[in-house]
């Protein structure tokens, strides 16, 4: 299954395209929208985005309309929704404007490297003991000790 960053549901509350139905949307514009977006910020921010990623959600939004403008609508149109994107990806990927995450939080590049913006370990917690790999066991103590830190 393709990446998405946004649903039917989310695409209609920006754009309605006559035309156009809602199982070529979800599967050919949708898609769309998302790997553009990876491809234009993958070289700051390390891809796929988090479900909570605001920018990323409008970035692909935005950039599934523009190829259906480009492929079936007004040239005028998609020639002023293009540059709009462009900017828009310009200015975040020199750190002029952040990604904007569901909960307000902002996140900028990190000077000439890609930024984490989401990381499948982050709060991460190692269970297992100190042992060499082939012989770790899982900790029952630790896991004790890791579940009173968390209740605080």
């Amino acid at each position: 299954m393709p990446i998405t960053y946004a649903t039917y549901s989310e695409w209609t509350q920006v754009y309605s395209v006559k035309g156009v139905s809602q199982a070529e949307v979800t599967s050919v514009w949708i898609p769309y929208g998302a790997l553009r977006v990876n491809e234009q910020l993958g070289k700051s921010f390390s891809t796929p985005f988090s479900s909570n990623n605001q920018t990323a959600k409008q970035l692909s939004i935005d950039y599934g309309y523009l190829g259906i403008l480009l492929r079936t609508r007004n040239q005028t149109d998609s020639e002023e929704l293009k540059t709009d994107l462009e900017s828009r990806v310009a200015d975040i990927n020199s750190g002029n404007c952040p990604i904007i995450l569901d909960d307000g939080s902002q996140i900028y590049p990190e000077n000439n490297s890609k930024f984490d913006a989401f990381s499948t370990t982050q709060d991460y917690k190692s269970t297992f003991d100190m042992r060499d790999v082939q012989d770790q066991r899982v900790d029952p103590d630790y896991i004790d000790q890791l579940w009173s830190e968390d209740k605080g």
